[in-house]
């Protein structure tokens, strides 16, 4: 389950990194929504990512000493959190689209219904 997660995470970070180009919202927000590639996939692809090693690890190594790595998971998703408003006032209708068409950080989870 751990390889299999790092594998996931790797891909979606790979896919997420080619699909920003160099478009970052911790660099201010796009201009353009990506929602291609790894924003295709998850909404936060990189985060995504981050978030399934901090899972994914400790389990691939079979180490307890790793296990508080997972709290990082609560970090990043308030960030995507913090983040998704930010969108949702730049981009509006089209990012609710987006919210109700792609998950979050998990694939086909955490859609937003429509309001």
């Amino acid at each position: 389950i751990g390889l299999f997660l790092i594998g996931a995470g790797t891909f979606i970070a790979v896919m997420g990194r080619i699909a920003r180009g160099r478009r970052a919202i911790s660099w201010g927000v796009p201009e353009k929504l990506s929602t291609n590639l790894g924003f295709g996939i998850v909404r936060h692809p990189l985060y995504a990512s981050y978030c399934y090693y901090f899972i994914g690890i400790p389990l691939a190594m079979q180490n307890y000493l790793l296990i508080p790595m997972i709290f990082g998971v609560i970090g990043y998703y308030s960030i995507t959190v913090y983040e998704e408003r930010i969108l949702e006032e730049e981009f509006g209708d089209v990012y609710r689209e987006y919210q109700r068409n792609v998950g979050m950080l998990i694939p086909f989870v955490g859609k937003k219904r429509k309001r």
